[in-house]
């Protein structure tokens, strides 16, 4: 009787005989054995084999191995007979191994920590060479040891508006609000990838700092190097634990994948799918990856189909859905990095969900998980805006707080609309304001600020800081700016730029002169110097304007066609001609006397003398008699400044009786679209990230106003709440004070634009096309935004 054994080394089976009976029927009589022993070495000697050699090569047998399957790190025993005891070498999958229990019949050893995974050879060779074969199954357990090339490391700081890097052929592109503030961020290749039960690693980078979360994922993009079907895309933890597989998306002969937290991950061929398949990572979010990447590749290898594949993926994210409500429940009543963690494992749930196309399968989970997310966010809006109180030893702590929420809040506005919650609470950055904020009570000065030497304009400034949940305080440190704006040319000139810690300011300032006549406005400004405490919060620009005229120091200008102009037509003989006088700068208010004078003296003037209003304006007339010769005619004005003379003359021409004044200017060129409305229609927006596809805002209204000219414009797009949330000019004005006011014709604060356009008014029907104004690295996957509306009274 013999048994047959699997030689895993060959596939070839090996011959036994079978064990004897008896312990008599092994026994040999001495003398029978010397003879036994005799021939054999006859035998030899002529040339054949040793007939004993079969016998003692059989001595060596492996009886079993447990546990089988076993885990990495975790001990074996294998039992059997002739293993030679300490002297015994052990190797599993080709690897040597020291038992450290080494007996006759009896061998304990220690599977290594990174070894391969999968059914692997045993082989048991005792002090005579002898081998004994077996196997055992490993399991893989998640860990590997990643290799990384730090020479080629790249390193960049990103912040909330986001970012790419890019090491070789990998990508790594991070959306707008996935970091609530800045990160240097790292990206290094590596070169090996030890423990790993996958193929050949295609392309693979370390991402740093470790454990980063994400609050919106990142994409991850490397080549195509070979066939879905041998594809397999993977992600691991910190220093190579809980590697699983992770679904990927190909696009250009580019594979994708999401990346929520760091730290490591890439490309590799799909031989060892398998092995992974069979390891539960730790966390739902990994072990939902895995479950769909497996499919995945079934899908690409055609060993299901897509309904299959579909039933599994909504299998996946139900399970992960799970884990996503019970962290918002965690997150309810813990601090606020709960919730922040629970938003970004919601956002990533979401981000899958799109990936392949389950928002309508599973339209009731999306919808519950977010009013979920809207009650949790609730509850710390409330909790937090109670703390603002101004009463706390630092001010800016509760800032810090509602900065962070204000950030997390922004990953997805449309979630947490907060507005219709009793009592009030704000959205997005506007909820840091309603925590704390700046009001300016008094811009004091001259009715009208004086353009020119001297420079005798006075500013007077009073803020206070208010709290949601406490009284006001003007001792908190606040930086005041004034800035002088031209409506035509140039941009800002900051007058002012100081920290004052009472909440007031009061100095002089100089403007500059005139830019071809043209005139503007000061803006004066109080924030919170929270930078100057914290540099943390220098994102934290909270502030309040106010705003006045700027003109030349004195003023002469003559009616015509209903209003003054600047530039002073020619007289007609026999015609009266109004002119005006306005003084601007420090002193208006005190009336200064004003004297007017023409030279030569010819016609009548009225008044010959005046008094300035408080707003330093005055005005005469000034009577041309019939048949004036053709002469230059000056008007002198002159007043008292200070204890001062000062004064100031224009001159122009006196046209003879009977001569036509000249013909009008032409009238300018229509612009490009009307200049005033609003227009209620649809907002439409397209991405291509995670993948193309267009959205629809639903009924907006775009309010449009020209500022200047023909070509100079001011938008803002409101929600049919009457919320503004985008606001813009073209071409951009720095100050963006003029968004402000004409935003404030659909209501609330709207946030800084962000993009800019150009349109067409034909009849009653408005189309813009919207831009980007950030890089393309920086658009978050947007390719276009258009909208087209009909007008609507203003």
């Amino acid at each position: 009787m013999t048994t047959v054994s699997p030689a895993l080394s060959t596939g070839a089976p090996r011959v036994r005989p079978a064990p004897p009976r008896t312990r008599r029927a092994r026994r040999l009589p001495a003398l029978a054995a010397g003879a036994c022993l005799a021939g054999a070495l006859a035998l030899a000697g002529a040339g054949w084999a040793p007939v004993l050699a079969a016998p003692v090569a059989n001595g060596v047998v492996i009886k079993s191995v447990s546990p089988d399957p076993a885990n990495r790190s975790e001990r074996v025993v294998v039992t059997g007979h002739g293993f030679g005891a300490r002297n015994a070498t052990v190797r599993l999958g080709g690897q040597p191994i020291t038992p450290d229990v080494a007996l006759g019949s009896r061998l304990e050893f220690v599977v290594p920590a990174l070894s391969p995974v999968g059914t692997l050879p045993l082989e048991v060779t005792n002090p005579g060479g002898i081998v004994a074969r077996g196997s055992l199954t490993v399991r893989f357990d998640g860990r590997v040891r990643p290799e990384v090339d730090r020479t080629r490391t790249v390193t960049q700081t990103i912040g909330p508006a986001g970012g790419v890097l890019t090491v070789g052929a990998v990508t790594l592109a991070i959306p707008p609000g996935a970091l609530l503030a800045p990160v240097a961020i790292s990206m290094s290749p590596l070169v090996a990838l030890t423990g790993s039960p996958l193929g050949p690693v295609f392309d693979a980078v370390q991402l740093e700092p470790s454990g980063l979360t994400l609050l919106v994922p990142a994409a991850l993009s490397m080549p195509l190097r070979t066939a879905a079907a041998d594809l397999a895309t993977f992600l691991y933890e910190g220093d190579g634990v809980d590697m699983h597989l992770v679904p990927w998306q190909i696009d250009e002969q580019m594979a994708t994948v999401l990346v929520s937290h760091f730290s490591g991950g890439g490309s590799a061929s799909a031989a060892g799918v398998p092995s992974m398949a069979s390891f539960s990572p730790s966390n739902a979010q990994a072990r939902a990856e895995q479950q769909i990447a497996v499919a995945l590749n079934a899908l690409a290898n055609v060993q299901i189909d897509q309904a299959q594949f579909d039933a599994t993926i909504d299998q996946a994210l139900n399970a992960w859905s799970q884990a996503v409500l019970n962290g918002f429940a965690v997150a309810q009543t813990g601090p606020l990095d709960y919730f922040e963690f629970a938003v970004a494992d919601w956002q990533a749930w979401e981000a899958m969900v799109v990936s392949y196309g389950r928002e309508q399968a599973l339209a009731p989970v999306i919808a519950a998980r977010r009013t979920t997310a809207r009650l949790v966010a609730i509850t710390h809006a409330r909790r937090i805006l109670a703390t603002c109180t101004g009463a706390e030893p630092d001010p800016f702590a509760p800032v810090r707080e509602t900065t962070r929420l204000a950030g997390i809040l922004l990953v997805d506005e449309g979630v947490f609309d907060l507005t219709a919650v009793a009592p009030d609470l704000a959205n997005g950055q506007d909820l840091v304001f309603q925590c704390m904020h700046v009001e300016i009570d008094r811009f004091d000065g001259p009715p009208a600020f004086a353009r020119g030497s001297p420079p005798r304009n006075t500013i007077r400034l009073e803020a206070r800081v208010l709290f949601a949940s406490g009284l006001p305080r003007r001792d908190i440190p606040l930086v005041f700016e004034v800035d002088e704006t031209r409506n035509s040319v140039g941009g800002p000139t900051n007058l002012v730029n100081e920290v004052v810690g009472t909440g007031t300011l009061s100095r002089q300032v100089e403007i500059a002169g005139l830019d071809g006549g043209s005139r503007g406005h000061l803006e004066a400004h109080a924030r919170l110097a929270a930078q100057a405490v914290d540099p943390s919060l220098d994102a934290f620009d909270v502030s309040r304007q106010l705003s006045r005229d700027v003109r030349s120091r004195t003023e002469l200008t003559h009616l015509a066609g209903g209003s003054y102009v600047a530039d002073l037509a020619s007289l007609q003989a026999g015609r009266s001609a109004t002119f005006r006088v306005r003084l601007a700068g420090d002193g208006m208010d005190q009336q200064p006397t004003l004297a007017f004078a023409v030279a030569p003296q010819v016609g009548t003037l009225t008044p010959s003398a005046a008094n300035a209003s408080a707003s330093g304006e005055a005005s005469f007339t000034y009577d041309v008699p019939t048949g004036t010769s053709p002469q230059q005619v000056c008007v002198h004005v002159d007043w008292t400044y200070a204890g001062a003379a000062e004064g100031n003359e224009d001159c122009f021409a006196i046209t003879a009786s009977g001569t036509p004044p000249p013909p009008p200017p032409p009238p300018p060129p229509p612009p490009a679209f009307d200049p005033v409305g609003a227009f209620t229609g649809l907002y439409t927006f397209c991405v291509n990230y995670p993948y193309p596809r267009c959205y629809d805002s639903g009924p907006d209204t775009f309010y449009i106003t020209q500022r200047t000219g023909p070509g100079d414009w001011l938008y803002a797009l409101a929600t049919t709440s009457g919320k503004c949330f985008r606001a813009r000019i073209s071409p951009n004005d720095p100050t963006q004070m003029q968004i402000r006011v004409v935003a404030s014709q659909c209501g609330g604060n709207p946030f800084d634009g962000d993009f800019h356009g150009t349109g067409t008014v034909a009849g009653n029907t408005l189309t813009m096309d919207l831009l980007y104004a950030y890089p393309p690295e920086r658009r978050s996957g947007i390719t276009s935004a258009t909208f087209t509306g009909t007008r609507v009274p203003w």
